[in-house]
């Protein structure tokens, strides 16, 4: 094991800081990383060898270790319970003509056999319908035109290229009545004999397996050659069960009400060395340094690893961060005093530049920690979280301020995500992982931490989320669309920019601070994979397209119309579905309870019938005045949504104002007052 010491760059630190952080030792992240990913929970599974499935025993087994880990610090341990969707994966049995392949049931999709909730199913054709025997047919991509040349799939299975999300594919293939999926070659690229494994959000219409890059080509070149006949039985079995989250509790003194935190995630697709044993790691070894401090913190600190991040929720558009959600839900008395949050998730891999998440309040203290350890040049800061991290429910959901650090995504014309390959595959070990870029991510981990805690007044700024609602309401502007709601839009956020937080202590302008980004902040965003959005985009996006379509269609102009109905929100995608498989994808997204809901993050998609048209129009379908009017109905809906967005983010602009001003009592409704 070695220290960090050499490696602490003077740059703007305290004595102080430079001290603690020479104390982060890498050697003990990499063998605790070691540890969980090589050591614990080494179960075969249909799912893959290692995997740590939401609700599984073997994701239990990590829990147990993280806990003992965190008592051996002197923290009190709390272990959160939560209930979860569990599946229990036998192991895949896949061989086409007589060869036997390497496979894995992707997560939440079908199987030939076993059990939901205790009643048996079957669909199988043999061995009292536990295996499944059929032909095999290449289907390219598993979008419609692909099956347009296929003549009838009934009954067989489909290979499939992983281009776009499987559920997809797999909607489309049971539409066409295929009795199983074969998918290979997932975007990003994996390496050759790689198994991919994610979750499909329970599109288990028919079974659906996942091959290495190498079989398929093998097979596509006997495809090439003659029949093949498929044999698979894979059992999946899935019932109501529970998850935890792990929580290390070190008390402060001075605002033990106050709370920062360290997080990360221990469930896991094979050992998951990268994603995210090495997250937990870094936690433990932030638990371990600030935990040891001659005198105690100030504010109280919470290191937890989160249960269910990869999957778990149940009729749920979008699965993943369960556990994180279950937290937000379960500890308002933490979450709404929680003034700042670390999120590892992946740390230390090698790369010459990386990404900085942050939350927009907090950009000018990240952009100052990245300078104060030399990161500036290596590291962009880019506003806002994603919703495909934890820091997404702590933050958009959970009102904190947050980030994390990513070495591993593309930037900019530097080349592909260089983690892709090893992603949610049994390649992702710490032997196939450089951790030459630890000591940063220990570094800013820590010093985020550390300042936080140091500080009387938190060092956030509301006026920068107020600036990002001013430039998002530049674009509904230059529609030249309703414009007296984004003029008041606009008053309000010019407000809350010039506003100062009142108080006679700094304790309780801390106080009014975190109370109005949490009544602010959540309300603002839309589901967003890059960053900060606000949720008027998609509707204001929606709308502009459909403009164009209904514009179009007036000049009898079908392949204009045609293209700008592509740009609709669900057109993305569903410009490539048949009528069936895109209908029954658009009904899973409603009545569904997850995180996206709470605050309408995720967007109310244009009406179904925009499929349709889009169909007519691909068709060659006739252009008159009833698609006009469809168009232009579409329209109004559209700019309705925007409206309503721009309606709630007004309302909440100004209750933050009056929070911070002191002007109401938290809950009680704000009073019209000219800025």
């Amino acid at each position: 094991m070695h220290s960090i010491a050499g490696l602490v760059v003077l740059f703007q630190l305290s004595s102080a800081e430079a001290e603690l952080l020479s104390q982060l030792d890498v050697g003990r992240v990499e063998a605790m990383t070691r540890r969980l990913s090589e050591t614990v929970a080494q179960s075969p599974s249909g799912a893959g060898f290692a995997s740590a499935v939401s609700g599984s025993p073997e994701e239990r087994a990590l829990a147990d270790v993280i806990a003992v880990e965190l008592e051996k610090l002197g923290l009190e341990v709390r272990r959160q319970r939560f209930p979860v969707r569990a599946f229990d994966y036998g192991e895949v049995s896949l061989s086409t003509n007589g060869e036997r392949l390497d496979s894995i049931t992707l997560h939440s999709g079908g199987g030939t056999w076993g059990q939901w909730d205790g009643i048996e199913y079957r669909r199988g054709n043999r061995d009292e319908g536990r295996t499944l025997v059929t032909s095999l047919i290449d289907a390219g991509q598993g979008m419609a035109a692909d099956y347009a040349d296929l003549g009838d799939v009934e009954g067989k299975a489909v290979l499939v290229e992983w281009t776009s999300w499987p559920g997809f594919a797999i909607f489309e293939a049971a539409a066409r009545g295929a009795s199983a999926i074969v998918f290979h070659d997932y975007p990003g690229r994996s390496l050759d004999d790689a198994l991919k494994q994610n979750t499909v959000i329970y599109h288990d219409a028919i079974p659906s397996v996942g091959i290495s890059i190498a079989d398929a080509s093998s097979l596509k070149r006997r495809l090439g050659a003659g029949p093949v006949e498929l044999e698979l039985e894979n059992r999946v079995d899935s019932e109501l069960g529970e998850s935890e989250n792990v929580l290390g509790v070190l008390e402060g003194t001075d605002v033990a009400s106050e709370w920062v935190a360290a997080t990360a995630h221990h469930d896991r697709w094979f050992r998951g060395a990268q994603d995210d044993a090495v997250g937990v790691a870094v936690v433990l070894e932030l638990a371990r340094v600030l935990s040891a401090r001659p005198a105690p913190p100030r504010r109280s600190h919470l290191f937890v690893s989160f249960g269910s991040e990869e999957t778990g929720a149940a009729d749920a558009e979008f699965d993943w961060l369960r556990g994180s959600h279950a937290f937000v839900r379960a500890h308002p008395e933490i979450t709404s005093r929680l003034a700042y949050v670390f999120n590892v998730d992946g740390a230390g891999w090698a790369a010459e530049r990386g990404y900085f998440y942050g939350t927009l309040e907090a950009s000018a203290f990240h952009r100052k920690l990245l300078s104060d350890i030399g990161l500036s040049d290596r590291v962009t800061l880019r506003p806002g979280v994603t919703d495909w991290v934890d820091a997404w429910t702590l933050a958009a959901v959970g009102g904190a301020s947050a980030g994390y650090l990513l070495w591993f995504e593309a930037h900019g014309q530097d080349g592909p995500n260089a983690f892709s390959p090893y992603y949610h595959t049994q390649h992702d070990r710490i032997s196939a992982v450089s951790y030459r870029n630890l000591p940063h991510d220990l570094k800013l981990a820590a010093l985020s931490l550390l300042r936080v805690d140091a500080a009387e007044a938190l060092p956030f700024d509301l006026g920068e989320v107020a600036r990002f609602v001013l430039e998002a309401l530049e674009d509904v502007r230059r529609a030249d669309v309703l414009v007296e709601s984004v003029a008041e839009a606009e008053r309000w956020a010019r407000t809350l920019e010039t506003t100062e937080v009142a108080g006679a202590d700094w304790r309780t302008r801390n106080l009014r601070l975190m109370r109005a980004r949490r009544e602010l902040v959540p309300w603002l965003l839309s589901l967003s994979s890059e960053g900060a959005v606000m949720k008027t985009s998609p509707y204001l996006s929606d709308f502009l397209a459909l403009r164009r379509a209904r514009a179009s269609v007036e000049l009898g102009d079908s392949a204009s119309a045609r293209e700008a109905l592509r740009e609709v929100s669900t057109m993305s995608w569903g410009a490539r579905l048949s009528s069936a498989a895109y209908r029954a994808e658009r009904q899973m997204s409603f009545g569904a309870s997850d995180w996206s809901s709470e605050f309408d993050q995720s967007p109310e998609p244009a009406a179904y019938d925009v499929h349709a048209l889009y169909l007519s129009l691909d068709e060659g379908g006739s252009v008159d005045e009833s698609r006009v009017e469809r168009l232009r109905a579409l329209e109004i809906e559209a700019l309705a949504k925007c409206r309503e967005a721009l309606f709630v983010i007004t309302g909440k602009l100004q209750k933050a104002v009056s929070i911070l001003k002191g002007d109401v009592v938290l809950g009680a409704p704000p009073v019209e007052r000219k800025p």
